[in-house]
Parts: C-alpha cells; sequence; structure tokens
C-alpha cells in the first residue's frame, strides 16, 4: 500500500479514537453551594425562591443564577440582599449569601391615581400594608394600571412610588402617576405591494379615525392580519408619534387568495355492480377582487348520477364604511327527475373584531316535484315528496381563531346559525285528497346547523383536530328533498357524497395532522355520526362511522389532496372493496 495512504489512514483512525474518548468522557458539572450569614431560612426555601439547582453544566449558568437570586430577595423586600462572594474549588461554588432583613410596608397610598382607575386596576391597600415587601407583586399593579391608561390614548403613562421614606424595617410611600401626552389614531398607512383599502382595514380592525391611542388594539393587528386570505405581513407594523397623533404603518403584500377548484371521486356504483361512478365538483372563489374584502364563491357539484347542485354566495362587508355587510345565497339542487329544490338567503352581517360576525337573514325556499307519478303511487299512504314554500328568518355567529387558515396547528373556527319561519304544503287539484290526508297546509318549521373545529397543537409539528358538526330540522310534516343531505368528503367521510338524508345528526371528528410545511401535512382520521329520518313514509337512525388516511400538499399550480375511507353503516360489516377515494386540486391566483 502507498505510504502516504498508511499515514492518512492512521491519522484517521487517530482522530476517531480521540473523538470517541472525548464524547465518552463526562460532562462538566459545577456544584453550587448556598451559605446564609443568618439560620432563618431553610436553604431549599431560598433555592426554591431563586430557581437554584445543585449543579450546572456550565459555569457562566452558574454566575447568572446567582445574580437572579440577589435580584429575587430584593424583589421580596430585601432591600440590601447581595452575593457577597463566590468562592471556586475544583468543580464546586460555594456562595455567600446576604439577605438582610425583609422591608413591610407601612403605608402605601393612593397618591394622584383617581379611586376609579384602582379599583378597576384590582388595587387594594390591604393587600400591602402590614405585608412583606413584594416587587413582583407592586410591578403588577403598576403594569395594570399603565395598560389602562394605555388603551385610553396615554401611551407613554407611567406610574412609580413616590414619597418614599424608609425607618428601621418598615417603608411607606404613595403612588405617582404621570400619564402624558394623549394621542389620538389618525391613519392607517399601508406599506407594500398590496392595493387593500384604508377603510376595509379600519373596520376590520375595529380602529376608528381619530379614535383615542389603545395599546391592546395596536398589539392585535399583527394577529389579526394574519387571518385576512388576501394580504401576506412581510414586516411588524410599527408606530409613529407626531404632534398629538399617532400613525400606524402596515407592511402587506397582496397574496394570492382566489381560488379554482376540482376534485374528482372515483366510486363503486351500487346501481350497476361491477362499475363505477364518476363524480366531481367545480369552485370558483373571486375574493376581493376589489380591494374591498367581497367574496364571490361559485360551486357545481355533481356527486350522484343525474343529480346536480348549483350553489351562488356573495358578501360584500363594511357597506358605507360602517359595520354592516351583505350576504346572499342562491342554491339549485335537481335530484335526478324526481324534484327540483330553490333557496334563496338575503341577510345583513354586522362585523365584530377580524372575521367574526352575527348576522341575520331571511330564507326562502320551494320544492316541485318533477315526477308527477310519485304523487299518485299507491305504494304509500302519503306522497314522498310534495310541492311546497318555506319561509325562514333567523341569525348565525361566526367566530375564527386560527395561526394560520389554510393549515392551521392551533385556534378554533365555529359557525352556528338557527332560524324558525313557516312552511305550506302545495296541494296537487288534480291529486285526489286522500293522497294529503293527515298532512298540514301550514306548520311551523324550525332549522339550526353547527359546525365547529378546533385544533390542538403538540410537538414534532403535529396537532390534533378536535370536530363537530350538527343539524336539526323540525316540523309534523318533512319530506326527504327538505332533509340535510350528508356523507362524502366534507362531513361523513368513507360514504356516498350527499348519500345520506337526516333531519336530525350530528358527526363527531378526530384527526391526527402531521404537517410537512406550511400548506401540507398527512392525517388519519375518524368519523363517527348518529342520524334519524323521520320523513312522511320513513322511520330510520342509525350511527355509521367512517376512518381513513390522507395527504394535502402544495405543489406549485396549488393544494393538491388525495383521501382514502372506509365507512361502517347499519350492522354491515367493513368492506375494503367499497373504500372511497377522493382526489383534488386547489389552484390559487
Amino acid at each position: 500500500m502507498n505510504r502516504a495512504w498508511v499515514t492518512v489512514l492512521f491519522s484517521l483512525c487517530g482522530l476517531c479514537w480521540a473523538v470517541g474518548a472525548r464524547a465518552q468522557s463526562p460532562l462538566p458539572s459545577y456544584v453550587v453551594r448556598l451559605v446564609q450569614d443568618s439560620d432563618d431560612m431553610p436553604e431549599k426555601k431560598l433555592r426554591n425562591w431563586g430557581g437554584i439547582k445543585k449543579s450546572y453544566p456550565d459555569s457562566m449558568l452558574v454566575v447568572q443564577a446567582l445574580a437572579n437570586l440577589a435580584l429575587e430577595l430584593q424583589m421580596r423586600g430585601f432591600a440590601a440582599a447581595n452575593i457577597d462572594s463566590a468562592v471556586w474549588k475544583g468543580d464546586t461554588c460555594t456562595a455567600f449569601v446576604h439577605k438582610g432583613r425583609q422591608l413591610v410596608f407601612k403605608d402605601l397610598n393612593a397618591g394622584n391615581v383617581p379611586e376609579e382607575v384602582l379599583r378597576k386596576s384590582g388595587f387594594r391597600t390591604r393587600n400591602f400594608v402590614g405585608r412583606p415587601f413584594q416587587g413582583g407583586r407592586l410591578v403588577a399593579v403598576k403594569r395594570r394600571l399603565v395598560g389602562y391608561y394605555e388603551d385610553r390614548g396615554h401611551p407613554f403613562a407611567e406610574v412609580r412610588l413616590a414619597d418614599m421614606t424608609i425607618h428601621n424595617d418598615s417603608i411607606s410611600a404613595s403612588l405617582f402617576l404621570d400619564r402624558h401626552q394623549e394621542f389620538r389614531i389618525d391613519s392607517i398607512v399601508v406599506k407594500g405591494k398590496s392595493k387593500i383599502k384604508e377603510n376595509y382595514l379600519r373596520n376590520y380592525l375595529g380602529i376608528r379615525r381619530n379614535e383615542r391611542y389603545n395599546e391592546t388594539k395596536v398589539n392585535e393587528v399583527s394577529t389579526r392580519l394574519r387571518e385576512i386570505p388576501f394580504v401576506n405581513e412581510t414586516e411588524k407594523p410599527q408606530v409613529m408619534f407626531h404632534d398629538d397623533k399617532a400613525t400606524i404603518y402596515v407592511f402587506l403584500d397582496r397574496k394570492r387568495a382566489s381560488q379554482f377548484d376540482g376534485i374528482l371521486g372515483i366510486l363503486p356504483d351500487n346501481a350497476n355492480p361491477g362499475e363505477v361512478l364518476i363524480t366531481g365538483e367545480i369552485k370558483l372563489k373571486l375574493l376581493s377582487a376589489l380591494n374591498r374584502g367581497e367574496l364571490i364563491d361559485i360551486q357545481w357539484r355533481k356527486m350522484q348520477a343525474r343529480t346536480q347542485n348549483l350553489n351562488i354566495h356573495l358578501t360584500y362587508p363594511f357597506l358605507f364604511n360602517t359595520p354592516f355587510g351583505l350576504d346572499g345565497t342562491f342554491e339549485l339542487y335537481k335530484r335526478d327527475s324526481l324534484f327540483l329544490n330553490l333557496k334563496g338567503i338575503i341577510g345583513v352581517q354586522y362585523h365584530l373584531v377580524g372575521n367574526d360576525h352575527i348576522k341575520v337573514f331571511a330564507d326562502l325556499r320551494s320544492t316541485d316535484v318533477l315526477a308527477r307519478s310519485t304523487l299518485t303511487s299507491a305504494q304509500t299512504v302519503n306522497p314522498d315528496n310534495v310541492d311546497s314554500r318555506t319561509q325562514l328568518y333567523g341569525f348565525g355567529y361566526r367566530m375564527q381563531r386560527l395561526d394560520y387558515r389554510l393549515n392551521p396547528r392551533r385556534g378554533i373556527d365555529l359557525y352556528a346559525e338557527a332560524s324558525v319561519g313557516t312552511k305550506r304544503i302545495v296541494f296537487d287539484s288534480d291529486i285526489g285528497a286522500e293522497r294529503y290526508a293527515g298532512l298540514q297546509e301550514n306548520s311551523l318549521q324550525v332549522h339550526a346547523t353547527l359546525t365547529a373545529n378546533y385544533f390542538i397543537p403538540i410537538p414534532n409539528r403535529s396537532t390534533v383536530m378536535l370536530g363537530v358538526k350538527g343539524g336539526l330540522m323540525r316540523n309534523p310534516n318533512l319530506f326527504e328533498s327538505e332533509m340535510f343531505r350528508i356523507g362524502g368528503l366534507k362531513s361523513l367521510r368513507g360514504f356516498d357524497e350527499e348519500s345520506i338524508y337526516a333531519d336530525l345528526y350530528a358527526i363527531g371528528t378526530i384527526e391526527f395532522r402531521f404537517l410537512l410545511n406550511m400548506d401540507s401535512y398527512i392525517f388519519a382520521f375518524a368519523d363517527g355520526a348518529y342520524y334519524e329520518n323521520r320523513a312522511v313514509n320513513r322511520r330510520t337512525t342509525d350511527r355509521p362511522i367512517g376512518f381513513g388516511l390522507g395527504i394535502s400538499f402544495a405543489t406549485k399550480i396549488g393544494i393538491f389532496s388525495l383521501t382514502y375511507a372506509m365507512g361502517k353503516q347499519f350492522d354491515n360489516p367493513i368492506d375494503a372493496r367499497a373504500g372511497k377515494i377522493h382526489f383534488g386540486i386547489v389552484s390559487f391566483f
């Protein structure tokens, strides 16, 4: 072997031996001993106060810990507390602690702080007088007092102790408030490529022009901006004070938020065993095309053979620069050749903070039977579906607190609504009256729905989503054409899309997600449901379950998703051959 290679080989072996020997040698550990100049406090209590460990891997950590101990003693009223000396011997540090005597408040009066403000801040003289001086408690009171004035136009307010006297071991003092200058918010200036309107930002953030400076609102600006889907914050907000005005600068770039979604489903065709059924969905969502936060959402679905669904949703927030906005929906649902449903909703939203809002609305619905033969069929006492007209009036509430809307790891997203009104059955004069026997022409109808998802972060880039979906519909004469339609990718996975009709349902979901990056994750889930179908001519209840795996990941053209799910219904066994595969793409522009 070449002599040079032999030399290199022995050198590498020596280096590996040295590294291995170093790795096997124990890390240094520095022991800390505390010696007090008096025996009036157990060493264990002293260690707990200062958070002093028995040993540290670094000598600098020992020095920092001893400095923190002295500061903590001073905060607890030992004004003369100090570390007299620290003697090092080998790996042991002996610290000589001088505490001195603890000061006690003899008197602490309100000074020039208004009584009402003290009361709101939680300040009580009895919490201090006659008790040991505790700097931490005093600092907390001062912070609450300062915070009170920071939210009322005085960002530079300060509170300190004045007229302070120390006699023997007692201290007397007064609170002194200096509010400094009052400021009002003049404007919100957008820096960056975003063309978002200032009026929209003001209403969204809840900051009015010329209102008094509010520190809490300003601190929440960044959090609220992250919830706006069509902007991207590039820097933290800044505040500039000039004269008696405050200007808030936000740094925003435009973010692609409009969507074009396509979903393709491959399902077993239950009507034709051995064949498959191709289903699909197309969704066009235009968000803030006019830079005012408006939404145009158009969705077309074909989830079953010869069945189609068209849904158009429009919203326009902050109408005429007010907290009010308009909300409208039109839906067409055609089920085979059996019936046609039309629904129109017009509502007024009142925006609270961020995406939160309450809504009042009118909901007008109609059902028209297409297959007239079903009205005359003698197989049942009453028809399975009838022509009807329904008018409902109700309210809704939306709350959203997510750290990232598209792929959250923590937070909550909730929407609930309830409505009540009347339903009128349109009797067909060409059909015998006996077919409508027992049906009420006019009756009361009640609707309620709830959707909530709660995300709990867990270590290693993971989160657990706990979800619930539910709906309630009450009327003396309900028909399947009016009922909720559940099942499929967006409600109960492992089942055909909208294959289950229910007037009462509840779906609980637990889903584990491992986040690959900001827009990608893999997941495992389980859905459990209970539903009732108490339509005319039918009484059905069941507790179906669904479970499976999936992945959602970002690509250059959008977010791609793939889900495989299996379901169990009634007493049927789980059949892997009946599993549902769904994949789709969400493209942003």
